[in-house]
């Protein structure tokens, strides 16, 4: 599990973002879900986003005057965010077949939203940022709740396959 933090470490210390955890548990806590799953072979194509938790897709779009269905107020706003927080931790891309990992963080009060729900916008702005070719390359997706204190959401996005 060394590699494994060196890596925390190494990704903690690009990304200094709003969104990174407040507890380097939380992150260690998210990490060790799929690194029981997940080959580390491929690790230093991997790579690791911090980004604000998205609005769930039941809210992202409304109705237009003209008929048709466009993004929220709440979705275009969490997008532009989302949007200048890839760029300043710009880590690059993976092309080609995927695996993603998200860690979302759960809301303290209230129903938590579907983890499905909030997947799909998240992969949508990995492909307009370019961190992705598409999200039909995604060959692989694992959705978490983070069950402590930490960031809107981990991306962890590894180049396929990861099995061996």
């Amino acid at each position: 599990m060394a590699e494994s933090s060196d890596a925390y470490a190494r990704s903690m210390a690009v990304a200094q973002s709003p969104y990174a955890p407040n507890q380097p548990a939380a992150m260690q806590a998210a990490s060790e879900l799929s690194e029981n799953l997940i080959n580390t072979s491929n690790k230093r194509n991997e790579l690791t986003l911090y980004l604000p938790r998205p609005p769930s897709l039941n809210n992202a779009y409304s109705n237009s005057q003209r008929g048709g269905r466009r993004k929220s107020a709440k979705a275009r706003a969490w997008e532009t965010e989302a949007l200048w927080e890839i760029k300043r931790q710009w880590p690059g891309a993976i092309g080609g077949k995927t695996w993603l990992t998200y860690y979302f963080e759960r809301p303290e009060r209230g129903p938590a939203p579907d983890l499905g729900n909030l997947e799909k916008l998240t992969t949508d702005v990995l492909v307009s940022a370019g961190v992705i070719d598409d999200d039909r390359h995604a060959h692989g997706i694992e959705l978490y709740w983070l069950t402590r204190t930490g960031p809107g959401v981990v991306v962890r996005i590894r180049p396929w396959p990861v099995f061996e």
